[in-house]
């Protein structure tokens, strides 16, 4: 290879460990794109050629997608186990389709329930969600195809060739190396924190370009921090989950300390000290056999509209919109209605309230409006080659799985651009169907639209009310952990997963809050940013919070100090607990009447400088940080800004 081609072969990878992290993203479209080729060759091994457009083909491709994309669990093993159970609900939703085929209406309402269920079946996590979307897609095709009971042999081995395919692509093609992706993760991890650190160098401490800096830093710590609850790094790079996890906060606390600090060439040394024992310890050592440590499920019991869990209440909701959509749909298009109700169903994936399913359907609209613009190009310039056809189909089912994560509307964009290749392909492709595809999506998205306003309707401003409360709380119990007198001490382990714990449910806050933010049709989008932004200050307050708490030293004396007995220092957390409990009431738009109390800072001996040598000192420090935003919340607005709070009298102290 040349020297050329080197240099562009190393900046492909340094621009992919930025962008994707551990490669999570190329891998899943990678295995998504083999699976479908490998289905389909698979079955037209058989004799059947594509252009015929044989329903077993087109089933197990596209079973064989979802397959693919829609398994999401926390393990190697789990997802080996999900795909396999995945025939399951697959012949099922075949089997029904087949039997109602013919029915007329009793086919509608067969694809309604089985939208409900697989919309219904999410509260079981992970296996939960990839089931009922192989489900919708089995019974969809079968529908699609005008699949008969005559048909469900060749249905059935198109099912379980999809299926197939997946599990050896997933298990031998394309296997998980977890020692690999450990090394791409510190990588970037070290690259974002160096990026978010010279950003802050030259001056933009407030700028949009350190937010967005750290925003990169969150998330790449949030897919390590993941990668160990799914690995045990004793045994992949030789040290224990707990190190790692140490080493991680280290690198970070050193990056924000060093934003924060005045003298930022010596803390920033200091960070950058903390990423060469990180990547030591994890590229310093030997391939290792990984053993995976499991977690269950997440299960979502969450309650919502009329005491009505999350999953319950966008099924039934799923229900009336595909219900409707599917009239509504059938006076646009007699043959095609099942787009309308696809979009329906497709806008309550992945959101749970009103204002996201309104921006996923504009999403879902612009991306199908531009995707159809461009399928036309594209199947203009490839014109009838079977080679460029079926290129344009492979690379867009790549190009919409790997930057789903980026943005939705691109999925969906590369999607509708591989339905007008696949039309092409198939013989079948004309400006017409795409017209009405654009028809179609537009009535399924105004019809869920209206059905997540009317039909147990939960607000953004709500959910986000619940995710700031639950960060609250969790905010409120690392306090206690890090600075008051506990018996037995609070071990450091414990207190690197509560600050994980923070982080996680810091996520969730500003998921819950990127619907207010974006939507430019939101009131009050700059309070919600302005909210996002204190918060994340306390968060950076935390982590400096439980390095003290932890024994983490910022500076050259590492060796441990036993703090002293000290009654002011739990007066000071205490204190900050009650302004915390204050904010909470203020969040839900109780009435409150606040108590004057010292602060923290008041407390301080000396001249209330603090220092690594005093351990006291900077525990009242991190505290006084959290104290001044908390007060800031608590006497400005509660985080929806929907009920204005008075702001309370504060006895003394500068913020």
């Amino acid at each position: 290879m040349t020297a050329g081609g080197v240099g562009i072969r190393q900046k492909t990878v340094r621009y992919l460990t930025a962008t994707d992290p551990g490669f999570f993203r190329l891998r899943r479209a990678l295995t998504t794109v083999s699976a479908l080729a490998g289905a389909v060759v698979l079955l037209t091994a058989t004799g059947h050629p594509v252009n015929r457009a044989m329903p077993a083909v087109l089933l197990g491709a596209f079973v064989a997608v979802q397959a693919a994309s829609a398994v999401k669990d926390s393990t190697q093993r789990d997802r080996v186990v999900t795909t396999a159970l995945l025939i399951v609900p697959a012949v099922s939703s075949v089997t029904l389709g087949a039997l109602l085929h013919g029915l007329g209406r009793a086919a509608d309402i067969g694809f309604v329930g089985v939208l409900f269920v697989a919309v219904w079946v999410r509260r079981w996590g992970p296996r939960g969600f990839a089931a009922g979307m192989v489900a919708y897609v089995a019974y969809f095709y079968t529908l699609v195809l005008h699949g008969s009971t005559a048909d469900l042999p060749l249905l059935y081995a198109g099912v379980c060739a999809g299926v197939v395919v997946t599990l050896i692509v997933r298990a031998l093609v394309l296997p998980e190396r977890p020692r690999r992706e450990i090394s791409s993760l510190v990588t970037a991890f070290g690259s974002t924190t160096r990026s978010a650190l010279e950003i802050a160098t030259r001056g933009g401490r407030g700028h949009r370009a350190l937010d967005r800096a750290l925003d990169r830093v969150d998330k790449t710590v949030g897919l390590i921090e993941d990668w160990i609850d799914r690995n045990d790094a004793d045994l992949v790079i030789g040290i224990p989950n707990s190190a790692l996890s140490q080493l991680v906060f280290d690198v970070r606390y050193e990056m924000e300390t060093a934003i924060d600090a005045r003298d930022m060439a010596a803390t920033g040394n200091r960070m950058c000290e903390a990423q060469v024992r990180l990547a030591n310890a994890v590229h310093g050592h030997g391939e290792r056999t990984p053993v995976r440590e499991h977690r269950p499920a997440s299960v979502d019991t969450r309650t919502g509209a009329a005491g009505v869990s999350s999953s319950t209440r966008s099924a039934l909701q799923v229900a009336v919109a595909a219900s409707v959509a599917a009239l509504l749909g059938s006076a646009v298009d007699s043959e095609r209605w099942y787009w309308a109700v696809l979009t329906a169903f497709l806008v309550y994936t992945g959101t749970s309230t009103r204002g996201e399913v309104m921006v996923r359907a504009g999403e879902r609209v612009a991306g199908t409006v531009a995707g159809v613009v461009a399928g036309m190009l594209v199947v203009g310039v490839v014109g009838e080659s079977v080679c460029g056809q079926t290129v344009i189909v492979m690379a867009s089912v790549f190009l919409a799985f790997y930057l789903v994560s980026v943005h939705y509307v691109l999925q969906t964009f590369f999607m509708t651009v591989m339905l007008a290749g696949l039309y092409e392909l198939l013989g079948e492709f004309s400006v017409g169907i795409l017209v009405v595809r654009v028809e179609e999506t537009v009535v399924g998205a105004v019809v869920g639209i209206v059905a997540a306003h009317t039909v147990l309707a939960s607000s953004s401003r709500e959910a986000l009310t619940v995710a700031v409360d639950r960060y609250l709380v969790l905010l409120s119990s690392l306090i206690g952990k890090a600075a008051l007198q506990n018996d037995p001490p609070v071990q450091s382990a414990e207190l690197l997963a509560a600050v994980r714990a923070l982080d996680g449910e810091m996520a969730a806050v500003e998921a819950a809050a990127s619907t207010l933010v974006e939507d430019p049709a939101t009131r009050g989008r700059r309070s919600v940013s302005w909210l996002l932004r204190r918060l994340r200050e306390i968060n950076r307050a935390a982590h400096a919070l439980v390095a003290v708490g932890a024994g983490v030293r910022t500076h050259e004396d590492d060796s441990v100090r036993e703090r002293e007995e000290s009654g002011a220092l739990d007066e000071a957390a205490r204190g900050v607990r009650n302004d915390i409990d204050l904010v909470r009431q203020c969040n839900v738009g109780a009435k409150t009447t606040a108590a004057p109390r010292v602060r923290p800072g008041r407390t301080w001996s000396g001249n209330g400088e603090s220092t690594g040598a005093d351990v006291e000192a900077s525990l009242l420090a991190a505290l006084r940080r959290i104290d001044g935003v908390v007060v800031d919340l608590a006497g400005t607005a509660d985080v929806s800004g929907r009920v204005p709070v008075v702001r309370t009298d504060r006895d003394g102290g500068d913020r």
